[in-house]
């Protein structure tokens, strides 16, 4: 991406002094439709044997 790998490193050295880190606990609303998908998958298995 940068020319320089030397220019690369110095960019990246000063990133975490310039960004706020949030850090969130719970759920996530994009995996959620993923969870439900396998839980139904489960239960189909589960009903089937």
């Amino acid at each position: 991406m940068f020319s320089s790998e030397r220019l690369t490193s110095a960019l990246l050295d000063q990133l975490p002094h310039h960004v706020h880190i949030l850090e969130m606990s719970g759920g996530s609303y994009r995996l959620k439709p993923i969870e439900n998908l396998e839980m139904r998958t489960m239960n189909m298995q589960y009903r089937s044997n």
